[in-house]
């Protein structure tokens, strides 16, 4: 990626689910025109980050469904990445499917970074904010879940369930359709966003397995994939950050350029052409330190406050309630209650019927319910 150049994200991205918008009556036609774009799809092969988000805020206002992220993940099969895709699907094993779909994220999506875990008895993918994404963090991790969940899928023949999925946050109105989505256990206020299965699952062979053709596809994806450079540039600042904020709260933009070799212009500027900027990546690792340390009792308000250069514990409560929604106080005990949410169908229907006909009809798309088909469970007309 040249200096000049701004991260990117296949269009196919966007292409894929555009179908949904003649479902809910809309003519994409028009829906792309207010957004620069001729045509019904997306003619070119490479969008911005920028024109990514404009699209998703577009879309949003027309169609305003809470759990959108989960309808558009549900549409990504591995066709949708690629190169990338045809490499994962080509693999040994489905642990190297992951595994590969992890090195791939940042490349499709330099917001996002993705590695992976293991813990004890389950392994999977860790899902983590490159730069805050702000009031799309939620239907980042819908959308990365659900395509993950519904390749998982696909690859064990529906024959295998996860074992369970992870979210830093605190659990929506419709806690319960994630559970009747998934199929598996949720948790909410966890540690980390992860999406996890069994640990014996990471020999699962993969029936289209075939070495020369998953190295091939992976190749070819490097070659055409933009230059690594500024991906490698945020992974590094972000290490910059948690390891400066740990010696001395009051971390300066000059410390970060001066590490890096640069001027804080400078750095200023290659950020500015990723998307984002050093404040927004401080307040971005400020808020993952301070969700963890909420999450050890051992730790007053004040002192967290304090760790993390606020001038009072006033203002850090402020600011840690625009990021999650709830004050420390109720973050922490909110987390140390660990409230269990179980599917019920009852409890959905009775959401749904709260919610707009484009809610209902998103919730038959997600649950494979068909109109007519009298033996879906949980069915909501």
């Amino acid at each position: 990626m040249s200096s000049n150049q701004k991260p990117t994200v296949p269009s196919s991205l966007i292409n894929q689910v555009l179908p949904l918008l003649d479902r809910f009556g809309f003519d994409r036609e028009a829906f792309l025109s207010e957004l620069g774009f001729s045509g019904n799809h997306i003619q070119q092969d490479l969008i911005t980050l920028e024109q990514l988000f404009a699209l998703a805020q577009k879309g949003r206002e027309m169609v305003d469904i809470p759990f959108m992220g989960l309808v558009i993940g549900s549409n990504y099969n591995l066709s949708t990445f690629g190169m990338a895709g045809m490499s994962a699907l080509t693999q040994q094993t489905l642990g190297d499917c992951l595994k590969v779909g992890a090195r791939f994220a940042e490349h499709i999506c330099p917001a996002i970074a993705v590695n992976w875990v293991e813990h004890g008895d389950m392994v999977g993918l860790r899902l983590e904010e490159n730069f805050a994404l702000g009031e799309f963090d939620t239907n980042v991790a819908e959308v990365f879940f659900s395509s993950l969940y519904e390749n998982f899928l696909y690859l064990t023949n529906n024959e295998h369930s996860l074992h369970s999925v992870q979210f830093t946050f605190k659990a929506p109105k419709y806690a319960q359709i994630y559970e009747q989505y998934f199929k598996c256990d949720i948790n909410y206020h966890a540690d980390h966003t992860e999406f996890l299965i069994p640990r014996h699952l990471m020999d699962f062979p993969l029936y289209l397995a075939n070495i020369d053709t998953a190295r091939k596809a992976e190749n070819q994806f490097y070659s055409l994939a933009p230059d690594s450079v500024s991906l490698l540039l945020l992974s590094r600042i972000k290490k910059l950050i948690k390891v400066k904020i740990a010696d001395s709260p009051g971390i300066k933009v000059q410390y970060i350029g001066d590490e890096l070799g640069m001027s804080g212009r400078t750095l200023r500027r290659r950020l500015s052409e990723i998307g984002t900027c050093p404040t927004e990546m401080i307040e971005q690792v400020k808020k993952e330190l301070a969700i963890q340390s909420l999450k050890q009792v051992d730790s007053s308000i004040t002192e967290i406050s304090y760790a993390l250069d606020f001038s009072d514990s006033s203002a850090f409560c402020k600011t840690f309630k625009k990021w999650t929604g709830l004050a420390p106080t109720d973050f922490r005990q909110s987390y140390l209650e660990k409230e269990a949410y179980e599917a019920n169908i009852e409890a959905v229907e009775e959401y749904l019927d709260n919610e707009s006909d484009f809610t209902r009809e998103a919730y038959n798309l997600i649950m494979k319910i068909n109109n007519g088909d009298s033996s879906s469970a949980g069915r909501v007309q």
